[in-house]
């Protein structure tokens, strides 16, 4: 219970920065695409709203709201499964590979959301975007994941609590 624990506190810090950059990503593309910065936002609220939130284009608490709320805790999620088969793999010669991860996360979420999911239960956004944005939206959350994770860490701890930068060797005095 305790590694699920600690996977929720990862989680919820690595899946708050993939929730911000996706969402910084849906308003940007929906207003590019719908001329509307909260349509795609809306139309994740389907999972309560049903079809009408499809189609709502202005900002509302009963849409944009819930739909924010909706995709910040599936971010959350997913970050959580991450963070949880990261710490295993950890255990492992692999280590942590932030980037890679990043993107595995993306595409399993991206796989699940449309293959897996009932179509009531899918985020909806895709109703209101292109496949191509889709995909900037996927590449956003990823990228949230792997910057949260260590990502943008070059000094990061490696598996032997260094600090991942080649130690300086001492300067030897010549007679």
């Amino acid at each position: 219970m305790h590694e699920w624990r600690q996977a929720f506190v990862e989680g919820v810090r690595s899946g708050s920065a993939a929730s911000a950059l996706s969402t910084l990503a849906l308003i940007a593309l929906a207003k590019h695409q719908t001329g509307h910065a909260a349509a795609a936002t809306n139309a994740t609220s389907q999972w309560l709203w049903g079809e009408r939130a499809l189609h709502q284009d202005d900002p509302s608490w009963k849409h944009t709201a819930t739909g924010l709320l909706i995709h910040h805790a599936a971010s959350i999620f997913w970050a959580t499964l991450h963070a949880r088969a990261s710490a295993r793999a950890q255990q492992t010669r692999w280590g942590k590979r932030p980037w890679m991860e990043g993107a595995l996360v993306a595409a399993t979420s991206c796989f699940a959301d449309y293959q897996l999911t009932p179509k009531r239960l899918q985020p909806g956004f895709e109703q209101r975007l292109t496949r191509g944005a889709l995909l900037l939206v996927y590449i956003a959350f990823g990228v949230g994941i792997a910057l949260a994770t260590g990502g943008a860490s070059p000094g990061r701890r490696n598996d032997a609590g260094g600090s991942g930068r080649r130690a300086r060797r001492p300067s030897r005095i010549r007679d």
